[in-house]
């Protein structure tokens, strides 16, 4: 699958973000979280609608994450 990648590291770093917090303030880490997004952006603008089941998986998670960063509770 061709999201099965940037899905294993996105389920990686919101696992250890829920655990931690902070580790999204690392900077290899938000590297990662920009390179998921953009390659998720990527996928959505060339499939359209068949993009709803990939965003299933990660909506809620990232609305988390950009709550908290919303909230500065990321970047302090």
């Amino acid at each position: 699958m061709l999201m099965a990648p940037p899905n294993a590291t996105w389920r990686d770093i919101i696992a250890q973000a829920s655990q931690v917090v902070d580790i999204l303030k690392q900077n290899e880490v938000m590297k990662n979280v920009q390179n998921i997004l953009a390659t998720n952006v990527a996928v959505c603008s060339s499939l359209g609608p068949p993009f709803a089941s990939q965003m299933h998986i990660i909506y809620i998670d990232m609305l988390q994450v950009y709550r908290r960063a919303a909230r500065g509770q990321l970047f302090r």
